[in-house]
């Protein structure tokens, strides 16, 4: 829990009391005191959100590679894999040549034509590749 330093604000008295011997006698000036605690942080809550969002997109992006593979016994489609936080692989080789169109279901290109329809991947150089 953060502790924030007291802030003082001038307390507003209605005009009645203002002029009063009542008020003349307390104080020419009350304050009051606010305490204020943050409870967790802003920027942890911000990046665990930022995180769980990139985990969603992966899935998503997961899911429609896998609808997209070009299917013959259904190995290649099923051999997508989330790895770490931020890529998404392939480890069976022929896939990359499926990628370049061997099939007849997908035609060329079928991975990146998949990642730019989702709206979430903007082409920064190569977007598929042998690693």
């Amino acid at each position: 829990m953060k502790k924030v330093k007291p802030t003082y604000l001038p307390l507003k008295l209605p005009p009645s009391f203002r002029n009063s011997t009542e008020h003349r006698e307390a104080n020419t000036s009350l304050m009051i005191k606010i305490k204020v605690e943050i409870k967790g942080s802003l920027l942890e809550d911000f990046d665990k959100l930022v995180e769980k969002e990139k985990q969603r997109i992966l899935k998503e992006t997961l899911l429609k590679l896998r609808v997209a593979t070009p299917k013959d016994t259904g190995k290649a489609a099923k051999s997508w894999r989330i790895l770490g936080k931020t890529r998404i692989s392939n480890h069976l080789p022929y896939v990359i040549e499926l990628n370049q169109g061997s099939s007849r279901q997908a035609g060329p290109r079928f991975i990146e034509r998949t990642l730019l329809s989702t709206g979430y991947y903007e082409p920064n150089g190569q977007m598929v590749g042998k690693k």
